[in-house]
């Protein structure tokens, strides 16, 4: 009997997809897969570069051909404000969304908001941030300060390194997402 009954979905990097032969996609629809998360986070190669992410654009166009060939649904995340990002970047990015947006039109919900850089202690990238001037909190309250829905307001404490002109085209990309 094919399937379990259960319908189930994953997250996915996506320069894995294309690793993936003919009969293994045929194993996931037969066992009720549905659809992969892609954590993209950037349009931009300079900036998937500077995160260490380890994929390509072409990586990112591969694995989105893959998942509408097979017919999954497909939701793709990315990630702004990290410090260098630049509005070419953020342009570059909503480029690659609106590519991919064009080819997900059967999925539900194929695009998160641009989720917002946030520096936590113990990544790479919360030392670069500090090399960029972030000054951590100096007490447990601090850190509330860090909140994703308050950020305009605090996004010289959380993101000092974000120009104002940045902030303003990420939120206002955001309500185009």
């Amino acid at each position: 009997k094919a399937g379990f009954g259960v319908k189930y979905r994953a997250s996915v990097r996506a320069n894995l997809l294309s690793r993936l032969k003919p009969d293994t996609w045929e194993l996931l629809k037969k066992t009720g897969f549905i659809g992969m998360a892609v954590g993209i986070e950037s349009g931009s190669q300079r900036m998937l570069d500077y995160m260490g992410k380890g994929i390509t654009v072409e990586h990112v166009y591969k694995a989105d051909a893959l998942l509408t060939e097979h017919k999954f649904y497909k939701t793709f995340l990315f990630m702004t404000c990290l410090p260098t990002e630049t509005i070419h970047d953020l342009k570059l990015t909503l480029k690659l969304i609106m590519r991919l947006a064009e080819s997900s039109r059967y999925c539900p919900f194929p695009l998160g908001a641009l989720s917002r850089y946030i520096p936590l202690p113990g990544t790479e990238l919360y030392d670069v941030s500090i090399k960029h001037g972030l000054v951590p909190p100096g007490s447990l309250e601090g850190w509330t300060q860090f909140d994703l829905e308050n950020d305009h307001k605090t996004y010289n404490t959380v993101r000092p390194w974000l120009s104002s002109e940045v902030a303003d085209f990420v939120f206002a990309a955001n309500k185009l997402i």
